[in-house]
């Protein structure tokens, strides 16, 4: 007797090993009739047929009276074939189901260089760290993102068709290893500039204050609109944080405007100089260009109040 079926693949069920296998879950319609029609009232069971070439079976599995079955240790990078028969009390067998197939393939993620950090996977599977392989459905889109320990930068990618420093998404057709290289910060790029500067420049009449705890030498301040400005030109593009020095004082301002000039614009914070005085206070990240070359204003605000000027420092974090 010959039975008509429907075979469709309904989960996959990964098993990465050393040889990066992995496994599908195969399900089918129980046939009701017989090929001419009739109702079929003696099924037995079913039998599974695969291999890596369309309709051209090398492996035969009989699975019983069940209409589910897992395939396992299917190798990546090969594309498999499945089709199923249905087979009745006397052994009669059915033809063929229609055929489904499924390619799956390895990513292999390798870290190098002289720093540290850690690779992680949208979608889900890698997290290198503890987890450098992962075998993905063919055509899935799977970005990689590199994020540096603390002391290590990330100098960017190799293989896979990735490159750069960003994040890198690309679609897996194929078994593919990529690496993230990561190189260790020798010393972190920082540039301190303080009142004594000789690129700064003024307005106005700023005196030496009698603040404690000044950075250098000593600090100044001023009143009524007078301004400081420091000058930065960065040797190396990138992000900086920005922090001020400050001394404290009963008669400091407590809403100081601090204008910072970016490779985006020009941004404007407001400290308070009656707290925090003799120690660096951050005021934001900014991009900078090398080469460019920009201002970081204060303005003193009226009397009686006073505004410090001390310094300034930008240090690069990425």
């Amino acid at each position: 007797m010959l039975y008509i079926l429907s075979i469709c693949l309904i989960a996959f069920s990964l098993n990465v090993s050393v040889a990066y296998s992995y496994s599908v879950t195969l399900s089918w319609d129980a046939p009701t009739t017989n090929a001419d029609g009739t109702s079929l009232k003696d099924l037995a069971g079913y039998k599974i047929y695969y291999g890596t070439s369309s309709k051209n079976y090398s492996q035969k599995i009989n699975v019983g009276n069940v209409t589910t079955d897992k395939i396992s240790n299917l190798t990546s990078g090969n594309t498999y074939y499945f089709a199923v028969t249905a087979y009745d009390e006397s052994g009669n067998e059915s033809k063929l189901s229609n055929e489904v197939s499924i390619l799956k393939c390895t990513l292999t993620v390798n870290k190098e260089g002289t720093g540290t950090g850690t690779v992680t996977s949208s979608a889900a599977g890698i997290n290198c760290g503890s987890d450098c392989s992962q075998v993905y459905k063919a055509g899935n889109v799977v970005t990689l993102i590199a994020t540096p320990d603390s002391g290590s930068t990330f100098a960017g990618w190799d293989g896979g068709g990735c490159s750069g420093t960003g994040t890198c998404s690309f679609t897996i057709n194929a078994m593919a290893t990529v690496t993230a290289n990561f190189a260790a910060e020798s010393s972190p790029i920082i540039k301190i500039l303080d009142n004594r500067n000789s690129s700064a420049a003024i307005t106005g009449t700023w005196q030496v204050s009698a603040g404690s705890d000044p950075y250098g030498e000593d600090s100044v301040y001023s009143t009524d609109g007078a301004t400081f400005t420091w000058y930065f030109t960065p040797g190396k593009s990138g992000f900086y944080r920005v922090s001020l020095w400050w001394t404290q004082r009963e008669s400091r301002s407590t809403n100081v405007p601090v204008e910072i000039e970016h490779s985006d614009g020009t941004a404007k914070v407001f400290v308070n100089q009656q707290k925090n005085g003799g120690q660096w206070n951050f005021i934001g990240k900014y991009h900078f260009k090398k080469g460019s070359r920009y201002a970081v204003k204060i303005k003193a605000r009226p009397y009686p109040a006073t505004t410090c000027a001390d310094a300034i420092k930008f240090r690069l974090v990425q």
